[in-house]
């Protein structure tokens, strides 16, 4: 680059580019055929407006060349959080927005998020909306990279914020990058007790995503120890508030975790609707097995198992559809127990298998047993037919439940829309 150009360049000095212009029109074009770093790139480092304005307007492909860390000029401005520089480039060419480098295929609004330069952000959103769906080589969007540079809860906030009015926490909060990491995963392997707290309170995040490694955000908290939040004055600690939202995520919709309030109150709350779950279903399954003891239709258990020839066609139908449905009840109480209890508390996706097995030996085991009961009490026939047709009628009802959940799931309709806009815009 010619020296005096680049004195021109490093002070701001209008004045002397203009000269250099008289005497060379060409010299802004030819400056990029000797080095790395043209004129606006160094007027982009250090913030000299007037002078990137010329230099663009005499030249406006400056704007698309590349330093040799991969930069162009607007993702230097916007990690040094040059505002009136960005918005004269975007001015010349808005597609610089979703202009990528060379390096980590970051755009603009990656870089501004890097350094947390958020009326740069702001400007950004503003011009190209759908620039924030941008992903990095890594697939790293703007929210992990705030989380991964600790630009901290005052620019995580608002990010939300605006994201949530452009309608796009949804592509963003759930969303893994190569490594499998969503936001929250970042936030808990680094312990920002303040961005975790902003994610449970007012997103709704996923909090049982599990990473390629097979743990989720419980299970990386628990192996950092759970590092207590004490220094920002709260008692609980980041594993407690994963918990009490992974807890609520479980037992209902995510739109429950959603606005979860982290206090020990809440946290216990939730622990005793865990307790009485059990405590009903509990009752439940005793109840049933004792229902065996006392058949309906004033039927005498002795008589039905010496002489059933002595009973009405009318009053075995209804013994065995009471069977059924009680065997069925007795499925779904144990089944809901086991999901209660030991749930919640799965720290990866291993343990998840291990638990499944498991619930898998508990209840045949109490299917076993519960057969064994009816044949006491009735005969191998009526037990047979009990427990083939529970198991059908528990298995249905469960079924039925997970459709339901589905059809009332915001996530579920949102990726049905998704797909028919895809189908749409291919049939076009």
């Amino acid at each position: 680059m010619n020296q005096r150009l680049y004195a021109a360049a490093c002070k701001g000095d209008v004045e002397a580019l203009l000269e250099l212009l008289r005497e060379d029109p060409l010299i802004l074009f030819t400056a990029t055929l000797s080095t790395s770093d043209t004129p606006l790139h160094i007027a982009a480092l250090l913030g000299h407006n007037e002078f990137a304005k010329l230099a663009m307007t005499h030249n406006p492909k400056l704007s698309t060349e590349f330093n040799r860390y991969g930069y162009s000029p607007i993702h230097v401005a916007s990690l040094k959080g040059h505002l009136q520089i960005v918005k004269d480039l975007l001015n010349i060419d808005e597609e610089l927005c979703v202009l990528r480098d060379n390096c980590e295929g970051r755009t603009a609004l990656h870089c501004a998020a890097i350094k947390g330069r958020i009326d740069v952000i702001l400007h950004l959103l503003s011009c190209r909306p759908e620039s924030a769906r941008e992903l990095t080589f890594k697939g790293e969007t703007i929210l992990h990279l705030v989380v991964k540079n600790r630009q901290g809860v005052q620019i995580m906030k608002p990010l939300i914020s605006i994201l949530g009015e452009l309608n796009l926490v949804e592509d963003h909060i759930n969303c893994v990058d190569e490594d499998g990491n969503t936001v929250l995963h970042l936030a808990t392997y680094t312990n920002q007790y303040q961005i975790i707290k902003v994610l449970l309170r007012d997103t709704n995040v996923n909090v049982n995503t599990v990473i390629a490694d097979g743990y989720n955000a419980s299970a990386i908290s628990e192996m950092n120890n759970n590092a207590s939040s004490s220094e920002f004055d709260n008692k609980n600690t980041i594993g407690e508030m994963i918990k009490q939202a992974q807890s609520l995520q479980r037992g209902g919709s995510s739109d429950q975790a959603h606005g979860v309030l982290i206090t020990t109150t809440n946290a216990n709350s939730g622990r005793n609707e865990e307790q009485i779950v059990d405590v009903v279903n509990s009752h439940g399954a005793a109840a049933t097995a004792k229902a065996i003891l006392n058949l309906p239709g004033g039927i005498d258990r002795e008589q039905l198992q010496s002489n059933p020839m002595h009973i009405t066609a009318d009053q075995l139908n209804k013994v065995r559809s009471f069977l059924v449905f009680d065997a069925g009840c007795f499925f779904i109480s144990v089944t809901t127990i086991f999901v209660v209890t030991t749930l919640p508390y799965i720290p990866s996706v291993y343990w998840l298998h291990f638990n499944l097995l498991a619930a898998g030996a508990v209840i045949g085991s109490a299917g076993l047993l519960f057969q064994n009961v009816l044949v006491l009490a009735t005969n191998d026939h009526l037990a047979d037919v009990a427990i083939k047709g529970g198991l059908v009628s528990s298995v249905s009802t469960i079924v039925v439940a997970i459709i339901v959940r589905l059809l009332i799931s915001k996530k579920f309709w949102s990726v049905i829309g998704k797909a028919c806009s895809k189908r749409r815009d291919l049939n076009t």
